[in-house]
């Protein structure tokens, strides 16, 4: 047995060797990680958890500090830690903060410095993804040229209270407006602070004199139901109010799930009711419905599987039955050609073929920017430097040949602008540019100067990104521990053995399968692709596999269509014949109705362009959606 004074010497021995340590280590981290704060959106209170940068210890709270500073639209800040985060973790950049510095860069101006960044991105993990891929657009400033030269009376919508005001829509029927306010209102059914993050949610005002050359002058809503969690993204010509709702459920990222419904006044039971729209679901977000003029159309954005990025959007079919109620089918995104790896917004009907949008993860100007796009011919336009700046553009609507949309300022303030635009301006933007018809002369290849890596006075954040970029480049060894996809046939396999219950089937994405000419077979050296998706799914059991293929333009419709369909069914049956369960299978064939570049019918294109477009993506999802779709 030990004796007292043994114990107590092993006790002090304790305190001081082991407690008294973790007690100092303890004492110099915060209660609550910058980290953690901007994680739960909390980004004021993410700014004073430091007093100083010096008090930083972990890269991971640089990288939340200059997030939280990015959400309040303090770039110059943002930059000034990353700099400050490189020079005491140089280890520890990662793809991802070059993501980051390159939208922070975008939105100050510096495009020499975001292009440098997006050419190292380019040649690793992002070689495969699509984000500011419009570099690649040799026609990219050709086609917002028109634009700019003909939108020059643009103006700013003054309103008589002095809160942030956005999201201005028409009333089709009465032509009157609706916009949005952040107002403050503290007391009552209508107050205004979100419970969920303390901020204001937007207050629905109808506007009074909007045509007029005077201030604007409104009056909020008093409908308790459409001013709480609600934002108005569009209005039929029957007068139905189509709304996103805040309905607080939250979903696996921890953030409150957006819905869409209609809102309309029922003659039955003689009140406004809210009517699903089908796509309700509480794993997802769906957002900002809106209709075409020929209401058989809808366009949406959501995160919900089959997405390529944060936001997407999504096309789908409208009709009413007898009791005029909608029916939504036929959900399709709208592909590569208009969504990205980050954020799309805000989507509406320019005409029934050209749409407009707002996104952030093209090349523009910085922020978010607003875009056209065809639907027919496949082409997407910048709107231009008129209406898209450094700062954030969105909530684009097009009514008689003016174009309204949202200004966020670096200040974090909301503001409505409006210009005149003809349809044949942005229709003549968003069409195909041929090339001249001249004959072929042989012409020797210009020396690129390489891009300029500067980034800084700092050499420690030079010296980070050239080896970064020395690690990315040829066999992308870099990428390779960043992304399944790329990745060597046995890593895959290797990678799928592994997999367990706690694996998410976002991480799992194939490469693009191409076909024959006018055949369903695939070309030679995907085969291995089938085999790697076909263990994926014996492995995952509870996962499915979205198969979608498409065609080229050359050919009648419907005997593309119905190409397309047996090239979706061939892909689906050596799935099967490799022991997958055939309910994990979804073939579907959209034959030529997305196209990836410009190659519609009349068109001369290459066999490499056409060839393009003969393809099937493989998306992975849980089986229980695909049960849903097949329902």
């Amino acid at each position: 047995m030990l004796k007292p004074e043994y114990i107590f010497i092993w006790i002090l021995f304790h305190l001081f060797a082991v407690e008294l340590p973790k007690n100092l280590a303890n004492r110099s981290k915060p209660k609550t990680p910058a980290s953690e704060q901007v994680q739960h959106m909390r980004y004021q209170k993410a700014l004073s958890v430091y007093k100083s940068l010096n008090d930083v210890k972990f890269a991971s709270e640089y990288r939340a500090i200059a997030t939280a500073l990015t959400k309040l639209n303090q770039n110059d800040s943002a930059l000034a830690v990353y700099d400050k985060m490189a020079l005491k973790f140089p280890n520890s950049i990662q793809n991802k903060d070059l993501l980051d510095l390159v939208l922070i860069s975008r939105k100050l101006g510096k495009y020499k410095y975001s292009d440098s960044l997006i050419a190292i991105l380019k040649a690793g993990e992002y070689s495969f993804l699509n984000i500011f891929d419009d570099a690649l657009d040799t026609n990219f400033h050709k086609r917002y040229k028109n634009i700019d030269s003909i939108a020059t009376d643009q103006k700013e919508i003054k309103f008589k209270s002095r809160f942030d005001h956005y999201g201005a829509v028409q009333d089709p029927v009465n032509k009157s407006w609706f916009y949005h306010a952040k107002d403050s209102i503290y007391d009552g059914l209508l107050n205004s602070i979100s419970a969920a993050d303390k901020k204001y949610y937007p207050q629905i005002y109808k506007a009074k004199n909007w045509n007029d050359s005077v201030i604007v002058n409104g009056s909020m809503l008093q409908d308790k139901v459409l001013n709480k969690y609600v934002e108005l993204s569009h209005i039929d010509s029957f007068g139905n109010y189509y709304i996103s709702m805040n309905n607080r459920f939250v979903n696996d990222s921890d953030k409150f799930l957006l819905q869409t419904y209609r809102y309309f006044y029922d003659i039955k039971r003689s009140k406004y009711v809210f009517e699903g729209l089908g796509l309700e679901q509480y794993s997802y977000n769906v957002s900002s419905f809106v209709l075409n003029e020929s209401r058989n159309k809808g366009l949406f954005c959501s995160d919900q599987p089959g997405a390529l990025g944060k936001s997407d959007i999504w096309i789908c079919d409208v009709s009413f039955n007898k009791d005029g109620e909608i029916i939504v089918s036929n959900q399709t995104n709208l592909g590569p050609k208009v969504n990205t790896i980050l954020t799309e917004a805000d989507p509406t009907f320019v005409t029934d073929d050209i749409i407009a949008f707002s996104s952030e993860g093209r090349l523009g100007f910085g922020g978010f920017d607003i875009y056209f796009y065809n639907l027919t011919t496949s082409e997407v336009a910048n709107a231009g430097k008129t209406i898209n700046t450094t700062n954030d553009e969105y909530f684009p609507k097009y009514y008689n040949q003016v174009l309204s949309y949202s200004v966020t300022n670096k200040w974090n303030n909301n503001s409505i602008y409006s210009l005149n635009i003809p349809l044949d301006i942005i229709n003549q933007a968003v069409q195909p540019i041929l090339p001249p018809d001249t004959n072929p002369v042989e012409v020797l290849p210009t020396p690129i100067d390489p891009p300029v890596y500067y980034v800084s006075k700092t050499q420690t954040i030079n010296t980070t990104l050239d080896k970064l970029k020395k690690e990315s480049v040829n066999k992308y060894d870099y990428a390779k521990n960043l992304s399944f996809v790329l990745l060597s046939d046995s890593e895959r396999l290797e990678v799928i053995n592994k997999i367990d219950s706690t694996a998410n089937y976002k991480d799992y994405k194939f490469m693009t399968l191409f076909h024959i000419d006018n055949n369903i077979t695939i070309e030679i050296g995907f085969e291995k692709e089938l085999e790697i998706m076909a263990a994926l799914l014996r492995k995952r059991t509870d996962w499915g596999m979205e198969i979608r293929s498409y065609t080229d333009s050359r050919g009648g419709k419907i005997k593309n269509q119905k190409l397309s369909q047996n090239r979706a069914d061939y892909v689906a049956d050596y799935l099967k014949q490799k022991g997958v369960n055939p309910q994990q299978i979804l073939p579907v064939g959209n034959g030529e109705s997305m196209l990836i570049n410009h190659c519609a019918d009349g068109v001369p294109c290459t066999e490499e362009e056409h060839r393009q477009n003969r393809r099937t993506e493989l998306i992975v999802t849980p089986v229980f959606f695909l049960s849903k779709v097949r329902k």
